[in-house]
């Protein structure tokens, strides 16, 4: 083996050092890292742009009572007015955080829209669980029981209280110093986008049983779009550390990272797509078992590519 080791250097020149191994420290690819800070910013601000945008047009729905707003087809159930307003300060807390100079009046105040957002989630879930009603799921709007698919009229679904208090949890802890939770903070993202990718599907294939969970409220198709848009945000919002970090390396880590790491997203998502047009009989626990597997698949062999990347 040749006794090489390579620096750090702006060349990454080969510096011979006699007695020792051969050694390979990826660095940034000059310019690359920058450039690709750039596109991720612009993703994070179009993204909570978005997201605060369809929280409003479906809060005017209500407001105004335009069935469009609240639901892209009358026979799909609505998103909540609680769901709405959620999106919109999870979508200001995510601009707040999308800035490259602290400024600590702009990150506490997103902090607060986010303990907001996690507490009406977590009175949600204890409803659910509880079969308790705390008053707030028509604190501003009285619903009909015989909505499409609601169970507890004007609660936010089980489904997206988990998913709010996910990426509530990212927002409210992503500066922090951990080494072992800033790779989490994009994995959790990940974890959200895939049952909502499902929901989708659910629509498309008609398989409702996808768009709920244990018989509770389902997931409204505006819901799932929003929440994947935010959860896309949530990962591009610190991309010089985690996983993004790794794609700006040079050598053949960071190569190696920028192919493996779509298809890692991809391939669950095709296989649970094949599952479904070959799916026979009514029961959706099969695929219910593929999202699982999928969701462990992409964890694992993200922090592999990130490893090794690095």
């Amino acid at each position: 083996m040749s006794n090489t080791i390579y620096n750090q250097g702006k060349d990454n020149s080969p510096v011979n050092q006699p007695g020792e191994k051969s050694v390979y420290q990826p660095v940034p690819i000059p310019g690359f890292e920058k450039y690709l800070n750039c596109i991720l910013r612009v993703v994070v601000l179009s993204a909570g742009i978005v997201t605060i945008l369809i929280g409003s047009l479906v809060l005017i729905g209500w407001i105004f009572e335009i069935p469009i707003l609240k639901s892209l087809n009358p026979s799909y159930p609505a998103m909540k007015v609680n769901t709405s307003i959620c999106f919109i300060l999870l979508g200001i807390a995510l601009l707040l955080q999308n800035v490259p100079a602290k400024s600590d009046l702009r990150r506490t105040s997103a902090r607060i829209l986010v303990i907001i957002v996690m507490i009406l989630s977590l009175i949600s879930l204890f409803e659910y669980l509880l079969s308790w009603n705390f008053g707030i799921d028509e604190f501003l709007f009285k619903y009909n029981q015989g909505d499409i698919s609601t169970i507890s009229p004007g609660r936010i679904s089980f489904n997206t209280g988990g998913c709010f208090l996910l990426l509530g949890f990212v927002l409210l802890v992503i500066d922090t110093k951990v080494k072992t939770l800033i790779s989490l903070f994009q994995i959790i993202p990940l974890a959200v986008i895939l049952p909502c990718v499902i929901t989708i599907l659910g629509y498309s294939y008609e398989e409702y049983k996808l768009l709920t969970f244990a018989s509770h409220n389902t997931t409204a198709l505006y819901t799932a779009v929003a929440l994947i848009i935010l959860s896309l945000g949530t990962i591009c919002l610190r991309p010089e550390s985690g996983f993004f970090s790794a794609l700006a390396l040079d050598g053949p880590g960071g190569y190696m990272a920028r192919r493996l790491l779509p298809l890692t997203i991809l391939i669950p998502i095709l296989f649970i797509w094949i599952k479904l047009i070959f799916k026979s009989g009514g029961s959706a626990v099969g695929i219910i078992d593929v999202v699982i597997v999928s969701l462990l698949y992409i964890g694992i062999f993200a922090f592999f590519i990130w490893k090794i990347a690095n």
